[in-house]
């Protein structure tokens, strides 16, 4: 990332799978079709992080343009358009519909996130690839919390709150377990199958699950050990930019990633990257 640092300090390498898929998209003209399972089979809930984590900063510095989001209503759910462009060298295009049908299960026995996403080339306007998005969409909304856990969570967070045990929860878990030492997990489900399937689940993880009455209850328990540090300061003595952020400014209405708000009265210390303006933080209390 050059100057701007990072807030986890990783310098992330690509796998051999996405190796050969960089160079399938640069010498072949035929859009390649990727299935969930192959989504699964190049990325690792770590590699969701640093891209998030990367998309972030690209977002702050300019380097990609995202247009108002798009939504097509339906008598049972509904369809949302998400895009962007990145400024890169090599310039690409992004289009996500996804579905969203809460009834799908009940009616049809079909997932409530259905979608694709299309990758396209910027320059000459070439359809590179379409992409399942359904593991996308979940991954990276897990990510975006992980990210916002890992620079703004107390060091000695140990509680999970997890309200509902659909998708969203294993995958928050996973997440998360990569950034924070959890060692319990409370959750709530009105619904006694995805709580079994749940705690099926966190049995073959490191953490003890518990089901609590309710979502209060859940939130109520882990309060303590999940308020954000208070103005948290660089071993350069400078504050933390982005302590006004939060996980609900992080991630906001349906799941749209926004960057975090920067607080202008921070001190800047005189490392390269707070000079930058790219003032991450990680787990050392360091600029990055």
């Amino acid at each position: 990332m050059g100057r701007r640092g990072t807030a986890l300090g990783i310098a992330k390498q690509p796998s051999a799978a996405g190796v050969q898929l960089r160079v399938h998209m640069k010498s072949s003209d035929r859009a390649l079709l990727i299935s969930r399972r192959q989504v699964i089979d190049l990325a690792t809930p770590w590699d969701y992080l640093v891209a998030m984590e990367r998309a972030f900063l690209e977002l702050a510095h300019g380097g990609c343009t995202l247009p108002p989001v798009g939504h097509i209503a339906c008598r049972e759910g509904g369809f949302h358009i998400k895009a962007a462009l990145g400024n890169a060298v090599a310039p690409r295009a992004v289009v996500k519909i996804n579905g969203n049908f809460p009834g799908n299960a009940a009616r049809h026995g079909l997932p409530t996130i259905q979608g694709f996403i299309a990758l396209l080339d910027a320059e000459r306007g070439t359809v590179l690839a379409f992409i399942e998005s359904s593991e996308i969409t979940a991954r990276r909304t897990a990510a975006t919390t992980a990210l916002a856990a890992r620079l703004l969570a107390r060091e000695d967070s140990e509680t999970l709150g997890i309200v509902g045990c659909g998708r969203q929860a294993s995958c928050h878990v996973q997440a998360l377990l990569d950034v924070v030492n959890i060692r319990t997990v409370k959750f709530c489900e009105p619904h006694d199958e995805p709580a079994r399937q749940f705690r099926l689940f966190l049995d073959g993880t490191s953490v003890v699950g518990t089901r609590t009455a309710d979502g209060a209850s859940a939130a109520r328990d882990c309060a303590a050990k999940s308020r954000l540090r208070a103005r948290p300061r660089c071993e350069n003595g400078c504050e933390n930019p982005w302590r006004n952020a939060s996980p609900a400014r992080m991630v906001g209405q349906n799941h749209n990633p926004a960057p975090p708000r920067r607080n202008r009265d921070a001190r800047v210390c005189q490392s390269s990257p707070c000079r930058s303006g790219s003032h991450f933080w990680s787990r050392d209390r360091r600029c990055r």
